[in-house]
């Protein structure tokens, strides 16, 4: 008697038909010229006087960054002190252990999926409306620093480890990087192949490392435990 396969299951088994289905949504979206996304977008807070009631020594912060505060505050909470976050963990380090313990491993793996898929169209909204418009190659290129940045930030390639914490400070400090790029005057073409650089040198760590993440790796050579 076959085995009968559930929708989540099916869903699953059909990340990159998911994928491009999405990528297809989420580019008719952008080219909306909506006045909303454009107000969000490039909206600011704390205004500063008089149209605000913040002194002129406070920075006045994107739209962005509030938003990438909240969900790093939202998804570390998730990842910390929920069972979901310690399932995702459990299936990125090893996917096989994790079904025969119990977890429900397609439905998580879905639910990761369609997550991912959220923040990649806030993304895209906030880009598209600080930049006013849209193109087909906006955004080309951020895939690589965003595996960049969740490595600097101590993310494992090899899965199993990593927070939402790193990931935000390991994206500051990639831009940080990036704008030092620019001013040092170094072709913006370069930073490209920087990142990508990064990528196979934590990759390379990582095997050396068994996995360990690229910072966490740093600290054990800089400092070995017997004198921590």
């Amino acid at each position: 008697m076959s085995k009968k396969r559930s929708p989540t299951n099916r869903c699953v088994r059909m990340p990159i038909r998911l994928t491009n289905a999405t990528d297809g949504a989420c580019v008719g979206a952008e080219m909306i010229d909506a006045p909303i996304v454009r107000a969000i977008g490039q909206a600011k807070w704390p205004s500063h006087a008089p149209a605000g009631w913040a002194p002129h020594w406070i920075p006045e912060l994107s739209s962005h960054f509030w938003v990438m505060v909240g969900l790093a505050l939202i998804v570390g909470y998730v990842f910390n002190s929920k069972a979901w976050g310690r399932h995702l963990f459990a299936i990125g380090g090893n996917e096989q252990a994790a079904r025969l313990t119990g977890v429900p491993v397609d439905w998580i793996k879905f639910q990761a999926y369609v997550f991912s898929a959220f923040t990649a169209s806030l993304a895209s909204l906030l880009l598209l409306g600080y930049n006013g418009s849209a193109i087909n190659a906006m955004g080309q290129g951020y895939e690589l620093r965003v595996i960049a940045a969740t490595v600097i930030g101590g993310a494992s390639l090899m899965g199993g480890s990593g927070t939402a914490f790193g990931a935000f400070i390991g994206s500051a400090f990639l831009e940080v990087i990036r704008n030092a790029l620019l001013m040092a005057g170094i072709d913006s073409n370069w930073q490209g192949a920087f990142v990508g650089a990064f990528i196979i040198l934590a990759v390379l760590l990582g095997m050396q490392t068994g996995g360990t993440s690229i910072m966490a790796a740093i600290v054990q050579q800089l400092l070995p435990k017997k004198h921590r």
